[in-house]
This record gives structure tokens, sequence and C-alpha cells, in this order.
């Protein structure tokens, strides 16, 4: 999957692209018995309640994904990897 967003920083014009890789159809089925569109859709929860389950929220009450710290969102990305889910993102100037 690719999310691409255009924008400026620093008064300079940038696009900013990150893909999302994951397991394939085939590894997908052979990791877990689902389809590659449930892998990664269905790892996002789980890794989000593993952040609780772990103990890595200092927030209290609702907590959506945008309320995350850094430390968070990392902990978030080395979780994925442990499923094979990665992240590459790229920036350049336009």
């Amino acid at each position: 999957m690719e999310v691409s967003a255009i924008g400026k920083k620093d008064g300079r014009d940038i696009e900013v692209i990150t893909l999302v890789n994951a397991p394939g159809l085939a590894e997908s089925f052979a990791k877990s018995g689902i389809t590659a569109e449930m892998y990664l859709t269905g790892q996002g929860g789980y890794l989000f309640s593993k952040l609780f389950i772990n103990d890595k929220f200092d927030q209290t009450g609702l907590i959506s994904s945008d309320m995350l710290s850094f430390e968070q969102v990392d902990t978030y990305f080395e979780y994925a990897k442990e499923l094979d889910i990665t992240i590459d993102t790229k920036v350049k100037e336009l």
C-alpha cells in the first residue's frame, strides 16, 4: 500500500511517500489462514491492543492513534515488524 502527501515544509514544496509492506496472499494465508487484506487490516487492531497489554499507555480515556507519543509509535512499528509489516518513508522536494 502506498500513501502520498504533498505539502509545504519550511517554504518548500515536498512530497512524502509512505510504503506499507506486508505479506502477500500466499504468505498471509500460510501464516494465519487469512487473506493479505485481512492480515494487514486485522493486525493493526491487534498491535494497538498489544500496546495496552504491555502497559505502554500513560494516557487515559479515549485514545486514538493520533494521540500516541513518538515512543509509542516506535513501539507499534517494532511490534508490526515482528509480523513482517514494515513502513518505508521517502521525502522528496518537488
